[in-house]
């Protein structure tokens, strides 16, 4: 296995652990029992991956061929179920705050971490001469899972309303893009991965959105 791929396969288990701790820990914040937390934490995980390969013609989808990372997104899962049992006396609002924001620097980094290795799938396929594509189905990788947790907990996914998220996957994807002609890989995927990262984390701290309607604002009779 050359650099490359090991670099890649490293990137997966990482953005797999941070989403799959991120989808965990807003079920348990909404209250779901042990088995809602799990497949809350694995959808999160792979969900983007399984629609990125539906796109790309990848079927079966790697994530039932390949168990490994669902089986890492279950043992992340039960690691935080297991942690806020042990604790949850501990826990008062404030630490369930400082949760919630450790919660959003994981999805920051999965979001980071899943779009390059979107982009690398597409790549590995041989569409590198389709920009388009490329960021596409790294964005589509990066936010998909997080769409689904939302939408399991019925919440109004974060990517439609929140601190610029899809935007910043999709520069970052373009970043990286650009980068490939211009240094060796793995350096571009550390540079589209940190602009991503970046972008949310000002976004976070600064609360940073994109302009929206409010409802204010007009009238449907």
């Amino acid at each position: 296995m050359d650099f490359l791929s090991i670099l890649g396969r490293t990137v997966e288990i990482l953005g797999t652990i941070a989403f799959a701790l991120s989808g965990s820990l807003v079920g348990i914040d909404r209250g779901l029992d042990f088995f809602g937390v799990m497949v809350l934490g694995v959808i999160t995980a792979v969900g983007g991956g399984i629609t990125r390969d539906i796109i790309l013609g990848n079927t079966p989808p790697a994530a039932f061929l390949d168990p490994t990372f669902v089986l890492i997104a279950v043992g992340m899962s039960v690691v935080c179920i297991l942690a806020f049992n042990q604790f949850a006396h501990f826990l008062t609002p404030e630490i369930m705050s400082k949760l919630m924001i450790s919660m959003k620097v994981l999805d920051a980094l999965g979001l980071a971490l899943f779009t390059v290795s979107g982009m690398n799938i597409a790549i590995n396929m041989g569409f590198s001469e389709n920009p388009f594509l490329m960021v596409s189905v790294g964005v589509i990788t990066g936010v998909g899972g997080g769409l689904l947790r939302d939408i399991f907990v019925h919440k109004t996914p974060m990517i439609f309303k929140k601190n610029i998220y899809a935007t910043a996957s999709a520069i970052g994807g373009i970043v990286y893009y650009f980068c490939l002609n211009s240094m060796p890989q793995y350096a571009g995927m550390l540079v589209g991965a940190s602009v991503i990262t970046a972008i949310r984390f000002i976004a976070m701290y600064k609360d940073i959105n994109l302009p929206k309607f409010s409802k204010d604002d007009y009238y449907f009779d």
